[in-house]
């Protein structure tokens, strides 16, 4: 849902994940991701653009199991394992990386390299996210700010409650005169009781419109 203002424009989203009947009849609520977009109207403003949202998993349908009665119908319909498949054993993955997502957890490769699908415990979680867009003397700037919680599976939940903070800051510099090219640096920092402490950087050079 989109709003058209004078002085800024919203978008409103919701990406609602269903693995099967229960998650088509909304069985499932309130799983999904929120999110809300903010265009501030002010392209060299401080503050021109910002970002929340909030990725919900942990209710699944519900604790009960899937199963199949005498007369062969489908009574389960809870404990929704979103990123895994049963015939599909790699699940949402490709070459060992999480698709859609990047808060949720692939397992180690198998003895044939096949990644075989997502940690249970971590197609569970709750995640907030909040990214801000600006510019500040010329300099602009894009900041993501992210913070996990994983719950675990049915059954299995993880005592400890594990938590991720995540972050990226990404600094855009003006265009040097007569170089046809755009000039960006990053780092990215990734903390929390879950995974080991990362630090990454990035150099960026990037050409747009007709070459």
């Amino acid at each position: 849902m989109d709003y058209k203002g004078e002085n800024s424009n919203w978008s409103f989203y919701w990406s609602h994940p269903f693995e099967d009947r229960s998650g088509r009849e909304l069985m499932n609520y309130p799983d999904g991701l929120y999110g809300v977009f903010i265009d501030l109207k002010k392209p060299a403003g401080i503050l021109s653009h910002i970002l929340a949202e909030l990725t919900y998993t942990k209710h699944a349908s519900g604790d009960d199991p899937h199963y199949t009665d005498e007369t062969g119908y489908h009574a389960g319909s809870g404990m929704d394992n979103y990123f895994n498949n049963g015939v599909y054993q790699s699940g949402w993955t490709y070459f060992g990386n999480m698709m859609g997502s990047p808060y949720f957890t692939t397992k180690p490769k198998d003895e044939h390299g096949i990644t075989p699908g997502i940690i249970d415990g971590d197609n569970r979680l709750m995640a907030f996210n909040l990214g801000f867009k600006g510019t500040i003397k010329n300099l602009g700037y894009k900041a993501i700010l992210s913070h996990t919680t994983y719950f675990g599976w049915f059954g299995n939940e993880y005592t400890d409650t594990p938590k991720q903070f995540s972050s990226l800051l990404e600094l855009n510099f003006p265009r040097i005169a007569k170089l046809p090219l755009n000039f960006s640096i990053g780092a990215a920092f990734d903390t929390g009781t879950y995974r080991p402490v990362n630090f990454g950087g990035f150099i960026k050079l990037s050409k747009s419109g007709i070459f």
